[in-house]
């Protein structure tokens, strides 16, 4: 082979190197570009004045002419000549070197091994004097799915005599047999129990005896291949992904410009699952060393994009590949050149480009409609809006789909405009919805939608008429001018007698009422009916407490009395009832009680949580759940579900009860939309579940449990008790603010008549506007209200300016 000449550009690693970003270029002969970068890899240490080669990325060789070598290394020579002259030689024996992966490689003179092999399983240690009164060791275990592998190296501890790192050595192989023996398959038992008999450190100290075989020892991976010939060294990538899961990558340059990378996987948790061999390389060859190891990166992504970790997954086509890759460096392997075959299929390449594309970094979007810009408005607004222009595209045709399928009757803009503004728990769950028809509808509706105030016969609702009033019997009656309070707005006096003239006033009445309810409707109609206008119409106290009353959903499963009495059963009557308003109904339309809700009834019948209950997570696994359907056809892939195991104790009668429960949540999964849905709060959820189930065996929301409301027309029927129950909420809490509102803003205006100056008319005017401001404004009659109000205020601040003035012209004149 014909001996070439390179230049070596070294170039730092800008973040690691004491000096930041340096290039060494290095002269070298070698026959290969991958032995001259071994070659430098050795000449690292001693061109840099820091003298470590870790500061270092991979070399990058280039071709050059005999004599541009020799002009680059005329200078060189002549300096080394220089300091090797004034060199003091201080011991005469040269000590072996690491390689740039940080241990010994093949051709490290001195370094002694023991092997036994069984069939194709092989257990091998190595020991080696590094240097005076320093020793260490290397070994390896392989056997069927086993495969360990330490190279000799300092990492795996310095001895002062070759005794002690045998001992080590010995034991370390020793207890890999042994648990291989207890749990390996039935073949790898009895290779195990042989390794365990072999005495490696007799073999390996008969060695010492024999001075001529250094030069033929090999290192521990040389047992791979059958000769020396052929054979090169290669860098080995490991990737720690987590507790379970590692890659190991490799890439090899087998002619100039011709790349091939290879890669093996490994889950501990479940062999089944591993891929590939490093020692097998791809087909296909890459032009650069980077296209390789993008590649073998890209195969690490759809790993794991099979395993359904799909966090995960996506950082590996978003990092930085090659630096990944370099920092990443662990050991090396040798590999015969003529036997780079692949496992790696047409189809399967196919997959790892499909997947980078769909986790590659999403460039800049700009919406390009308006329900597009509205999704990215409220993701910018949540910090991640990095979704790519087929996700905003989904995304804002379902928008549109959906509030396009909104009744005439509702209010569209008031419903995207509830849906803009929402407060969002994070990006995740805004995109689960936006992305989800099933889920986007029901947000809509339950969360967007203006609900009307629903009249119902049962409660005896009165309406409004025409509000014009009747012709009078006395046409030429004087009406007396309504009181109005400081800002203009028309107030009941308790000791006003009514006026003859009303407005019409309807009472409905049910064909049959309850004592109490057609006793009130008498009292409605006896009544000479001379009331405030509807704005200004104030509910007296009995009044709501009746509404309450009404409105209290009772449970349809009663306890019987025979089982109230029961000692037994106390316990169980406590929690047995449900209040419906913290249950709602769940995709599958069954009835979900809230979690903080079965806390509460906890926390009523036994105490704070802690001291009278509590509960103790066990456990958390994952396991697969059914095969995903892709295309109208089962795939290869399946759900994950996320599991949790808890304990769940209570104090009853002086004494701790204690139960187990388990929950479970779906981790990742399919969605309706055709896109993978990974659950990060699945956890949490799992947990719910679990004490949920827990608090059901005591008797916590029992009703529920025993069918109360498996009728859809009874959930219908709670479902309106609800939205009434709210509506009258926010009524009561719409009149308190504005009352409060206006009595302060008049006690403002009030004291614009007494200021002593423009100054503090004006302060009173910003503090009457500031309040006003709180004023509601969802309906039309809310909106003329808070008008007024304000007309009123800068009205009050005109007339108290110009009396302050006339009062200053009187004390002048």
């Amino acid at each position: 082979m014909a001996i070439k000449h390179f230049i070596a550009s070294c170039r730092s690693k800008k973040t690691k190197h004491p000096d930041g970003e340096i290039i060494i270029n290095i002269p070298v002969v070698a026959n290969t570009m991958a032995e001259g970068k071994q070659i430098v890899w050795g000449e690292l240490a001693a061109a840099d004045e820091h003298g470590n080669s870790e500061y270092f990325q991979i070399p990058a060789l280039k071709k050059i002419t005999e004599e541009e070598y020799n002009e680059l290394t005329i200078v060189d020579e002549s300096s080394d000549l220089e300091a090797e002259n004034e060199k003091v030689v201080e011991d005469d024996k040269e000590w072996p070197t690491v390689n740039s992966s940080g241990f010994y490689p093949k051709e490290t003179e001195g370094l002694l091994r023991a092997s036994f092999t069984l069939n194709d399983n092989i257990a091998e240690i190595a020991a080696l004097e590094a240097k005076k009164d320093v020793f260490v060791y290397g070994y390896r275990y392989m056997s069927g799915p086993q495969s360990i592998v330490k190279p000799t190296s300092h990492d795996n501890g310095e001895y002062p005599n070759i005794e002690e790192a045998l001992q080590t050595a010995v034991e370390t192989i020793n207890n890999i047999a042994e648990f291989q023996a207890e749990h390996g398959a039935e073949s790898d038992q009895a290779f195990a129990n042989e390794v365990m008999s072999y005495d490696f450190e007799t073999e390996i100290l008969s060695q010492l005896e024999i001075d001529d075989e250094s030069e033929d020892q090999l290192s521990i991976d040389d047992q791979i291949g059958s000769t020396l010939e052929g054979q090169i060294d290669i860098d080995v990538c490991l990737l720690q992904i987590t507790d379970s899961l590692s890659a190991q990558l490799a890439v090899i340059e087998k002619k100039p410009n011709e790349w091939f990378f290879s890669y093996q996987l490994e889950n501990t948790e479940d062999r089944t699952k591993d891929k590939g061999n490093v020692r097998d390389f791809s087909i296909d060859a890459k032009s650069t060393r980077k296209n390789a190891i993008t590649h073998a990166m890209g195969m690490v992504g759809n790993w794991l994009y099979e395993l359904k970790e799909m966090q995960e997954g996506m950082k590996f086509f978003k990092r930085n590949a090659v630096e990944t890759f370099d920092t990443n460096i662990s050991h090396q392997i040798v590999i015969n050149l003529d036997k780079a075959g692949s496992l790696i299929s047409e189809e399967m390449q196919r997959k790892v480009n499909s997947v980078a594309k769909v986790f590659k970094e999403a460039p800049a979007y700009t919406p390009a409609t308006i329900w597009e810009e509205r999704a990215y408005g409220i993701l910018t607004g949540l910090d991640k809006a990095d979704y790519s222009k087929e996700q905003y595209e989904e995304m804002g045709e379902k928008l549109m789909a959906v509030f396009g399928e909104l009744d005439k009757n509702i209010d569209v803009e008031y419903a995207i405009k509830a849906f803009v503004d929402t407060e969002w728990d994070d990006a995740n769950t805004a995109v689960k919805t936006m992305l989800n028809l099933r889920m986007l509808r029901a947000f809509v509706k339950d969360e967007c939608i203006k609900k009307p105030v629903k009249k119902h016969d049962s409660l005896c609702i009165t309406s409004v008429g025409d509000t014009d009033k009747p012709a009078s019997n006395d046409d030429t009656k004087q009406e007396t001018p309504p009181k109005t309070d400081p800002l203009g707005n028309q107030v009941k006096n308790v000791n006003d007698k009514p006026d003859n003239e009303q407005p019409k006033v309807k009472v409905e009445k049910p064909e049959s009422l309850p004592p109490a309810k057609e006793k009130q409707v008498d009292q409605e109609k006896s009544q000479n009916t001379n009331e405030q206008p509807q704005d200004l119409k104030q509910d007296p106290p009995a009044e709501n407490e009746s509404r309450n009353a009404e409105t209290e959903k009772p449970t349809v499963i009663e306890l019987s009395p025979e089982l109230i009495e029961n000692p037994n059963m106390g316990l169980w009557a406590k929690g047995f009832k449900t209040d419906l308003n913290f249950t709602k109904l769940d995709n599958n339309n069954r009835l979900s009680i809230k979690t903080q809700y079965r806390i509460q009834k906890a926390t009523e019948i036994w105490g704070p949580v802690g001291i009278g209950w509590g509960y103790k997570v066990i456990r958390e696994w994952t396991v697969q759940g059914a095969p995903i359907i892709m295309n109208g056809s089962i795939s290869e892939l399946f759900t994950q579900v996320h599991k949790c195991e808890i304990e769940f104790w209570y104090m009853h009668e002086g004494a701790k009860a204690t139960l187990t429960s388990y929950g479970d949540t779906k981790k990742l999964y399919m969605a309706q939309g055709g896109y993978f849905v990974h659950d990060d709060e699945c956890e949490k959820k799992s947990l719910s579940d679990a004490l949920g189930k827990a608090m059901s065996l005591t008797g916590i929301c029992a009703d529920v449990y025993l069918g109360s409301y498996d009728d859809t027309t009874i959930q219908h029927r709670a479902e309106v008790a609800q939205a009434a129950d709210k509506q009258v909420r926010t009524i009561e809490q719409t009149q308190e603010i504005t009352q409060k509102a206006l009595t302060q803003a008049g006690g403002f205006v009030e004291e614009m008549k007494t200021a002593l100056n423009l100054s503090e008319i004006n302060i009173l005017k910003q503090k009457s506007l500031a309040i006003l401001s709180a004023l509601p404004t969802g309906t039309d009659e809310q909106k003329q209200k808070k008008s007024k109000a304000i007309k009123n205020v800068d009205i009050a601040f005109n007339n108290a300016s110009e009396n302050l003035q006339a009062a200053k012209k009187e004390s002048v004149a």
